[in-house]
C-alpha cells in the first residue's frame, strides 16, 4: 500500500495506541508505515510509545512545536505517494483507508480527501466547511456570541448545515483530524504553514490547494470514529473569551486573515484560473 500515516501526538498514549492498533488490525501491511511525531516532552511517554510500536518511525520533540510543524516533520519523513494525517483520537472503521485510496487513484485532480467523522456517541461531527467570512466567524464558534441570531445564521452557512452529509462533495476545507493527501500536490503547494501553532492550518492548506488548481473532497463513504472532547462555548458564557484554546484559535484567525488580506478573488475563482494554466 503506497501510503504513510503521520500521527501528531500530545500526552495521550492510550488514544495513540488505540488509533494505531485499530488500523493495523485491518491493514497489517501498513506496519512500519507510521510516523509518530511526539509533542509530549515526557520521557516516560516516549519510552512507552517506542516499546509499543518498535517498528514505527518515532520523532520526539523537546517542546510542543504545534500541530502544523509536527505534521511537516512527519511528511518530511515519508516517501510514499500518499500521506494520511491523523489525530491520535481517531479510530479506524471498516475499510475507510482502502476506499479513500481508491477514490484518490481514480481522481487525479484531488489533492486532499477526508472521511465522515463520527463521535463516540454515534453522532456525525461537523468536519467540512465553507471558508470563513471574517475573524468574527471564529469568535462565533468559540464564544457565547454564537448564541446570537445573526451569528447562528452565519454559522449555519459556515458549517454547511444545508448540505446532505451522505453525499461526496467538493468542499472549501476539511478538519485536519483525519485527511489523506497526495504527495504530488504537497510538493507543488508546499507543507502546512508553521506560523499556525494550532487551528486554521488546515483551512490555509486547503485554500492553497484550491488556489493552485487542486480539489478538496469530503468523502462520507469512508468513516472514522473521532473520540474528541467537545466543549460548549455557550455554557462558558463571557469567560469563553479567556479560555486558552479560544485565545489560540482567535490568534490563528488573525494570522490567517492577515496572510490572505490582499486577495480580492475567492479561492474558487483563483482555482478556475489555475486549472486553465495547468
Amino acid at each position: 500500500m503506497n501510503l504513510s500515516i503521520v500521527v501528531v501526538h500530545y500526552k495521550s498514549p492510550k488514544l495513540l495506541t488505540q488509533c494505531i492498533k485499530s488500523i493495523l488490525e485491518k491493514y497489517p501491511e501498513l506496519k512500519g508505515n507510521f510516523v509518530i511525531v511526539d509533542n509530549s516532552p515526557n520521557l516516560k511517554i516516549s519510552k512507552q510509545i517506542k516499546k509499543t510500536f518498535p517498528k514505527e518511525r518515532y520523532i520526539p520533540s523537546k517542546v510542543n512545536v504545534g500541530f502544523a510543524k509536527g505534521v511537516n516533520w512527519g511528511i518530511n519523513n515519508t516517501t510514499t505517494e500518499y500521506v494520511m494525517i491523523l489525530n491520535p483520537d481517531i479510530v479506524m472503521q471498516d475499510l475507510a483507508i482502502e476506499k479513500m485510496l481508491n477514490y484518490m487513484e481514480k481522481h487525479k485532480d484531488v489533492a486532499l480527501i477526508a472521511p465522515k467523522l463520527i463521535y463516540g456517541d454515534g453522532t456525525v461531527q461537523e468536519s467540512c466547511y465553507r471558508f470563513h467570512n471574517s475573524i468574527l466567524t471564529v469568535a462565533y464558534r468559540r464564544t457565547f456570541l454564537g448564541k446570537m441570531s445573526f451569528a447562528k445564521k452565519e454559522l449555519k452557512k459556515f458549517t454547511m448545515a444545508d448540505y446532505d452529509h451522505k453525499k461526496t462533495k467538493e468542499v472549501d476545507w476539511v478538519l485536519g483530524a483525519c485527511m489523506m493527501v497526495r504527495k504530488k500536490a504537497i510538493e507543488e503547494v508546499g507543507l502546512m504553514d508553521e506560523r499556525f501553532f494550532l487551528y486554521l492550518e488546515d483551512v490555509d492548506w486547503c485554500r492553497r490547494f484550491w488556489e493552485n488548481g487542486w480539489k478538496v473532497i469530503y468523502f462520507p463513504l469512508a468513516q472514522m470514529s473521532h473520540f474528541y472532547k467537545r466543549e460548549s462555548a455557550e455554557k462558558m458564557g463571557f469567560i469563553s473569551f479567556f479560555n486558552k484554546m479560544t485565545r489560540i484559535h482567535i490568534k490563528s484567525g488573525v494570522k490567517y486573515f492577515w496572510k490572505h488580506r490582499k486577495k480580492k478573488e475567492s479561492p474558487r475563482e483563483i482555482y478556475k484560473r489555475a486549472i486553465q494554466q495547468k
